[in-house]
């Protein structure tokens, strides 16, 4: 008896609480079917909203990246070392402050050999410039010397010509008719010798030219076509020559004949004649000798062209070091990076000691003060999409925050694969707030619309709502929608103004089912 007594005591307790526990069961399912009967006859809570006008707009979303307007590459034009940089990210900088400094050891060293290359040059011309002063002076001095020559002589020539003349009067009446033909036949021959005495001369004189010029084009002083052209002067002269040789043997050709023709009237006058012909034919050479002098030193001028030329080539060769000279001081300017605009350094790629290369950027700077957001669009929205044009610009860094810019620059030719067309929004920064790199929600208001009755987007669903009665129930009615904007729809069938119309129910909703505004558990 007392061995199972404790059973029975833990059987007694378990059968009451499972007794229980059906009973609370029970009790809570009759407490929800009550809340249940009570809920389903209760009005429907709903919010609702008045069917009204209302300015409905139609916008394009976008999605633009925030770039600056001016980004500087600094690289340098030669490789070299670097020897210093003075600036990190983020820092601001300031057109013409030097930012990054290039080893200049190797273009001083070119500096110095164009300086001296420019002396050489320098010191060479001065040395032809005064080479070409006395060949002037030595040149001019000979001239006036042969022409004196030239007078003294002709004053010889004309006194034996005076002579000849009056010793012939005497004999004068005995050969007039003969004499006349003699003095022609004479006269033509001196004429032809002095051409060809002449020729000679200027023969010679192209010649000392021609070999003169060669010996100036061997140099490098003379181009090639002035050689050329006193070869052909000499070619010329030669030619020249020959004809008046011609002429002089038909002129000896003819005083033979009148010789001939006049041996009686010589023969009275020959001493005479002799004597006076032989004095007027050393004048008469040494007139010709004297004006062959002349022609030579005025062929000598020429040289005084040749110095001239030689002093001008030497000039360029001191320009053409110059301007050497010049361009090497210009890369050492190079070697000092300089900034170009005000901005803020937003990349520094090397370090004292490195290495930079032309094409590879050393610091990279960008201009924040105002910015660009480039956004694409697509083609057939481009009659909407033009400069001056107002649009909002979101940013997801800065939730709840919007800016106005307007539109700067538009594209008029669309990608043909993508069928898109860029623009750009000049965006205002004064705080430096927004970023290169940064995504930003760009919304442009293409067209608009005076809608006179315009209901929630919430409250239309499948083109159906319901709208709320003055007597308290609700009624279902199909609707014909036309323009439409992120919040409101316009009704053009279906809803009047002033009605209230349902954009929120916490339970679904009936055609004629009561409801009544409010919040969940009866609060109104």
């Amino acid at each position: 008896m007392k061995a199972w007594a404790p059973w029975a005591v833990v059987g007694i307790a378990v059968t009451a609480g499972f007794a229980w526990r059906l009973s609370a069961k029970a009790s809570d399912s009759a407490s929800l079917a009550k809340q249940q009967q009570t809920r389903k006859g209760a009005p429907a809570m709903v919010a609702v909203a008045v069917a009204g006008r209302q300015v409905i707009a139609q916008n394009l979303d976008l999605v633009g990246a925030v770039e600056s307007p001016f980004v500087v590459k600094l690289s340098p034009k030669q490789q070299g070392k670097v020897t210093s940089i003075n600036v990190r990210e983020g820092d601001p900088v300031i057109p013409g402050e030097a930012l990054v400094t290039i080893d200049p050891s190797q273009v001083d060293a070119q500096l110095l050999q164009q300086q001296s290359a420019l002396s050489s040059a320098k010191s060479r011309l001065a040395q032809s410039a005064v080479a070409q002063t006395s060949n002037d002076v030595g040149i001019e001095a000979a001239i006036q010397q042969q022409r004196a020559q030239v007078t003294t002589s002709q004053a010889d020539f004309d006194q034996a010509k005076a002579t000849m003349k009056a010793r012939e009067r005497a004999d004068q009446n005995q050969v007039v008719d003969a004499e006349a033909k003699l003095r022609s036949a004479e006269s033509a021959v001196d004429s032809a010798k002095a051409g060809v005495d002449s020729a000679n001369a200027s023969l010679a004189n192209y010649r000392v030219i021609a070999e003169r010029q060669e010996s100036l084009y061997g140099l490098g002083y003379v181009p090639l076509q002035d050689l050329q052209k006193a070869k052909t002067d000499v070619t010329v002269q030669e030619n020249n020559v020959k004809a008046a040789e011609q002429s002089h043997a038909a002129a000896k050709s003819a005083v033979v004949s009148a010789n001939a023709q006049l041996d009686a009237a010589r023969q009275t006058a020959l001493v005479n004649k002799r004597v006076l012909e032989a004095g007027l034919a050393s004048a008469q050479a040494k007139l010709s000798q004297s004006r062959a002098a002349l022609r030579s030193a005025g062929a000598n001028s020429a040289q005084k062209q040749a110095y001239r030329e030689n002093v001008k080539a030497l000039r360029a060769d001191v320009g053409a070091a110059q301007a050497q000279v010049r361009g090497v001081q210009s890369q050492l300017s190079d070697l000092v990076l300089r900034s170009t605009i005000e901005g803020i350094v937003t990349q520094r790629s090397a370090d004292a000691g490195d290495l930079a290369v032309p094409g590879q950027p050393v610091v990279t700077i960008q201009y924040l003060k105002w910015l660009y957001v480039t956004a694409s669009a697509p083609v057939d929205a481009s009659p909407n999409i033009r400069p001056g044009q107002t649009v909002t610009i979101a940013f997801d860094a800065f939730p709840g925050q919007t800016v106005d810019a307007r539109v700067d620059k538009v594209n008029p030719a669309a990608d043909p694969q993508t069928h898109m067309f860029t623009f750009r929004v000049k965006l205002e920064n004064p705080g430096q707030k927004y970023r290169p790199g940064m995504f930003a929600k760009v919304r442009i208001a293409t067209s608009s619309t005076e809608a006179k009755v315009a209901v929630p987007r919430e409250a239309v669903k499948n083109s159906t709502l319901f709208v709320l009665k003055q007597d308290g129930t609700v009624e279902q009615r199909t609707v014909k929608t036309g323009a439409e904007d992120d919040r409101f729809y316009e009704v053009l069938e279906g809803v009047k103004p002033g009605e209230q119309v349902v954009t929120l129910t916490y339970q679904p909703l009936r055609d004629g089912q009561k409801a009544q505004v409010g919040k969940p558990g009866g609060q109104r």
